[in-house]
Formats: structure tokens, C-alpha cells, sequence
């Protein structure tokens, strides 16, 4: 019984310990924090594609879609960003860096930043060698 008795205090020695081990580690200053988690609508993320505009008949900017290589579409939110993208990229291929949210099942993209894709010409095949 004694030998029992020991064994269950140094195992209830050996927990606390650990416990207070723990903790004080967790609260030291000089451990990294843990970094917030991630959500998806703070996830950015890059689209390359074709930026399409609507106007009312004033001329004022009312939607700005943007259709990457694989056919999706983002509406783009019409904050200052979005408007700039609409009005001076309209019709132009670009490459985005903004978050991404669904709403509604649609794709909303904030825009961050901007910047004109550059489209490498089509490469055609070299004509053949002549010989002799």
C-alpha cells in the first residue's frame, strides 16, 4: 500500500511540475504569438485577366468584372481601387492582387493593387532551311 501511495504522489509531482512548466512558457514574452488565423476574405491572392466595365448613361462606373484564364468571374467591389481599375483598364488584360470573398455565390475580389499584363505574341513556326 505504501509503495502504491508513493507512486501516486511523485506521478501528481511529476503532473503539477509539468502543468507549471507549461504555462510559464506560454506566457513568456520571448515565445513567437501565435499568428492570427487566416479567413478567407483575408487571404490575397493574384488573378490575371480581362477586365470588362459597365456604365450608367451618365458614364459613371456600375460594375467591373474581371474573367481570369480559366473562365471564372469576380465582380469587383467599387471602392476608390476598383473604380481606378474600371475606368483606366477597361478592355485591357491585367493582373489583380486583392482578397477574395463569396457572397451570394458570387465572387467578389477587393482590389489592392493593379498592373497591365503584357501578352506575349503568338510564337509561329520558323519556316524550313533551304538546302543546297
Amino acid at each position: 500500500m505504501k509503495k502504491c501511495t508513493a507512486a501516486l504522489v511523485a506521478a501528481t509531482g511529476i503532473f503539477v511540475l509539468l502543468m507549471f512548466v507549461n504555462s510559464t512558457r506560454a506566457a513568456d514574452a520571448n515565445q513567437p504569438k501565435a499568428a492570427p488565423k487566416e479567413t478567407q476574405k483575408d487571404k490575397q491572392m493574384v488573378v490575371k485577366g480581362a477586365v470588362s466595365v459597365l456604365k450608367d448613361k451618365d458614364g459613371k462606373v456600375t460594375e467591373v468584372k474581371l474573367e481570369d484564364e480559366k473562365n471564372l468571374v469576380y465582380r469587383i467591389t467599387l471602392n476608390a481601387k476598383g473604380k481606378e481599375l474600371g475606368k483606366k483598364m477597361a478592355g485591357k488584360t491585367v493582373k489583380v492582387i486583392g482578397t477574395s470573398e463569396v457572397k451570394d455565390n458570387v465572387k467578389w475580389l477587393t482590389v489592392k493593387k493593379y498592373e497591365t499584363v503584357v501578352l506575349k505574341p503568338e510564337s509561329k513556326p520558323k519556316p524550313p532551311k533551304k538546302t543546297g
